[in-house]
């Protein structure tokens, strides 16, 4: 059978599994973190987490589906986003580039993407955003919902500030850094809310296997680059991740 492994491990019967929050079950377990596997020629894991993919969707689209792809889904579902909003979305790298197929797919009526490389905003054009080039000319402002998927206080407060009354800012992206607002103005007078997004369920790749079978979600512009289960070709890849190389997703496809 063809399948792709959901890599959060949960109970599915204890109260957080089932409210949908399994990432926060209290068994959880991680496979490639809390599980030996991530990295691996063959990794056992309960049967709940072998997820089928359909015979129209590429293997490879489906391993990016089950990390970004999911989490950007994760994230808009986080950010209430209804038909007819319109979304910003921070950073169009891995994540981002599945943000803008997804919002649209949810029916957003304008995509906005921001980024400072204009490879990735050429494809994110191409996706159906209107690009934006981040600290340059282009103006943002009254979106309902905006996505960090960078992790950086300034794009957090460019986030925030590019929000209508009641907008709805997710935080995706990591960092140990320090958030000031101001919290009448950013928050408490116009109403906006500031969401954590972690991770995301197994019911939501579900949709996104349906979405990638009938062709209305498409990986392959995301996937930039492929390489041998090598330990030198993998780490040469994540040193180009780490040093924010040219690139969005790289595969690594056992021989």
């Amino acid at each position: 059978a063809r399948v792709a492994v959901h890599y959060v491990v949960a109970c599915r019967a204890c109260s957080r599994c089932l409210d949908e929050a399994e990432q926060f079950c209290t068994a959880y377990g991680m496979v490639g973190n809390t599980r030996d596997g991530g990295y691996a020629d063959a990794v056992v894991v309960p049967a709940a987490n072998a997820v089928p993919v359909p015979d129209g969707v590429d293997l490879g689209h489906a391993a990016v589906m089950m990390c970004s792809t999911a989490t950007s889904y994760h994230a808009l579902r986080r950010g209430r986003l209804k038909a007819g909003e319109t979304v910003a979305v921070f950073g169009v790298g891995g994540l981002g580039m599945s943000a803008v197929q997804l919002a649209r797919i949810l029916g957003a009526e304008r995509v906005l993407a921001v980024d400072r490389d204009p490879g990735r905003l050429e494809i994110a054009e191409a996706l159906g955003a209107t690009p934006i080039v981040a600290n340059g000319a282009g103006i943002i402002d009254e979106v309902d919902v905006a996505l960090d998927l960078v992790g950086a206080p300034a794009v957090t407060e460019a986030g925030l500030r590019a929000l209508a009354p009641r907008g709805r800012l997710v935080l995706v992206g990591i960092t140990q850094e320090t958030l000031t607002v101001s919290p009448y103005q950013a928050i408490v007078g116009p109403e906006r809310e500031i969401l954590g997004c972690n991770d995301h369920t197994l019911a939501e790749v579900g949709d996104l296997m349906a979405w990638a079978e009938a062709g209305t979600l498409d990986l392959a512009p995301v996937i930039t680059g492929e390489v041998p289960l090598d330990v030198g070709a993998v780490n040469a890849a994540l040193d180009r991740l780490d040093s924010h190389g040219p690139g969005i997703r790289t595969l690594i496809r056992p021989a």
